[in-house]
C-alpha cells in the first residue's frame, strides 16, 4: 500500500510538514479498502499539524511557523500588460501554524490525491528587488516590504511517480501539480530606497488594498504556477528522503 507516502506528498504540496522518518509511517493507520479512508487520512493530517509546523530536523525541514526564507524569486509568465521580476529577500511569514485542512482525497492506485486548505491569516515581512514593466510605467526598485492577508485558500491536485536513485531503493517525485490560490483581504505596505519613487508606490497600494482579492484572482494563474513550482521543489526535497518501504512496492 502506496498510501502513506502519497499523503506525505499531499501534505508537503499543501505547504504543511511531514513527521520524522520513523513516525511518518507509524502514524498513518488507514486501510485503502476501508470506505472511511478518505475520513481516515483527514482526521490523521489535522491531528498532527502542530507536529508538522515545528519541523523535521532529520530530514532537513525548518521549522513553518516562522517560515524563514533567505531568497523567493517570482517571475510570472510574461504577457503585453505585466513583465516584471521580483526577487524577495530575508522573507519571514507568520501565521501558518492556523492553517485549516478543509479537504483531502487521494487514490493509492493511480498515485493522485487533491487537497484544499485554508489560511485564515498570515504577516509577511522582506526586503525586495523589482524590475520590469507594469502597464506604460517601466519599473527598476528596491526596499522593504510588509503585508498582512487574509482568508487565502488553497486547492493542490497532482500525482506522483517512483523513480531510483543511486542506492537501488524506489522513491516519489511530484509529476504534475496545479494550485488555484484566492484570497480575501490584503493591506501592504512598502518603503522605497526611491524616495520619488514612494508616491507612485502609494498610489498603486492605495487601489491594491481596496481591490486585492479582484485583483489577485486575475493574476492566480501567474501566482499559481509560480507557488507550484516552489511546491513541487518542496515536496520533491522530502520525498527524496523517504524510501518507499518493500510492502510498498
Amino acid at each position: 500500500m502506496r498510501v502513506p507516502a502519497l499523503l506525505c506528498a499531499c501534505l508537503a504540496l499543501a505547504q504543511c510538514r511531514v513527521l520524522t522518518k520513523s513516525e511518518l509511517f507509524e502514524r498513518i493507520k488507514c486501510d485503502r479498502t476501508d470506505p472511511a479512508f478518505d475520513g481516515c487520512l483527514l482526521d490523521a493530517v489535522r491531528a498532527s499539524l502542530p507536529d508538522w509546523m515545528d519541523g523535521v530536523p532529520d530530514l532537513g525541514i525548518p521549522p513553518l511557523d516562522p517560515l524563514v526564507l533567505d531568497s523567493f524569486r517570482f517571475d510570472p509568465v510574461a504577457n503585453p500588460a505585466v513583465n516584471f521580476t521580483l526577487n524577495l529577500r530575508n522573507v519571514r511569514v507568520t501565521g501558518l501554524r492556523g492553517l485549516i485542512v478543509d479537504g483531502l482525497k487521494v487514490d493509492p492506485n493511480n498515485m493522485s490525491g487533491r487537497v484544499k486548505v485554508r489560511l485564515p491569516h498570515i504577516e509577511m515581512v522582506s526586503d525586495y528587488d523589482v524590475k520590469g514593466r507594469f502597464g506604460m510605467m517601466e519599473v527598476d526598485d528596491s526596499g522593504h516590504l510588509e503585508g498582512e492577508f487574509d482568508d487565502i485558500k488553497i486547492a493542490a491536485k497532482g500525482n506522483l511517480k517512483p523513480y531510483k536513485q543511486d542506492d537501488g531503493r524506489t522513491y516519489l517525485k511530484v509529476n504534475k501539480l496545479r494550485l488555484d490560490i484566492t484570497m480575501g483581504n490584503a493591506n501592504m505596505k512598502v518603503a522605497s530606497k526611491n524616495k520619488d519613487f514612494q508616491s507612485t508606490i502609494d498610489m498603486g497600494l492605495e487601489l491594491f488594498n481596496r481591490n486585492a482579492a479582484q485583483m489577485l484572482g486575475r493574476a492566480n494563474a501567474m501566482f499559481g504556477e509560480q507557488a507550484a513550482m516552489y511546491a513541487k521543489r518542496m515536496a520533491d526535497e522530502v520525498l527524496s528522503k523517504l524510501p518507499l518501504p518493500d510492502q510498498m512496492l
